[in-house]
């Protein structure tokens, strides 16, 4: 299910500018940032979990802060996490009162108390998502009602498919690019450096 390093990749069929103009979930970044990331993730995966508390937040204090980078959260849940997709739901949902990027980062340090070791948590129910809500400052009655309704069931399956279509096979995968090219599709929980290598390589 995690592609191991090395082998070849199907290159991404779309420009980053074609890519970042369809659905997604969350985004960080000005929109005449010359380069974009499109992270396709599951929130229940713990590779995801691991770029997420190692080198997220490195990459926007370098990048996105600076208008080098553009980055766009791409739901891209696994059959075999079956939270994944009503975490994704949730993000959503927050979304709506402009606290995605809060309820993505909820999500995963939540996962990452109930264990720091890093594998794969399934002890998090609807009830504990629905608490996360309410911790955050949401309107609960709002956020349960999107919730409840997986509302956004249809645009979760459209990423799934449009990354599958550009080479994504595991999560995380990332594309990144100059917003008028083809990006290249970095595989997995990379070291910061590999992303930083790989920007500073498209910057120059």
């Amino acid at each position: 299910p995690n592609p191991g390093q090395g082998n070849l990749q199907p290159t991404p069929t779309k420009t980053m500018a074609e890519l970042a103009s369809t659905d997604y979930a969350g985004k960080l970044g000005s929109d005449t940032a010359p380069l974009i990331m499109i992270e396709y993730s599951d929130f229940q995966c713990p590779y995801c979990r691991r770029y997420d508390v190692a080198t997220h937040g490195a990459i926007v204090d370098k990048y996105v802060k600076a208008g080098k980078l553009q980055i766009l959260y791409k739901d891209f849940p696994l059959s075999f996490h079956p939270m994944a997709t009503p975490y994704a739901n949730a993000a959503r949902c927050a979304g709506e009162q402009e606290k995605f990027w809060e309820m993505h980062d909820k999500i995963f340090d939540e996962q990452q108390k109930i264990d720091p070791s890093g594998g794969t948590v399934t002890t998090v129910t609807a009830d504990n998502i629905k608490q996360w809500a309410q911790d955050l400052g949401l309107d609960t009655a709002k956020f349960n009602t999107c919730f409840d309704a997986s509302k956004y069931q249809s645009s979760i399956n459209a990423t799934f498919a449009e990354g599958t279509a550009n080479g994504v096979s595991g999560t995380p995968s990332f594309i990144l690019g100059k917003r008028d090219a083809k990006g290249q599709l970095i595989v997995g929980a990379q070291p910061t450096a590999t992303f930083e290598a790989a920007i500073d390589s498209l910057l120059n």
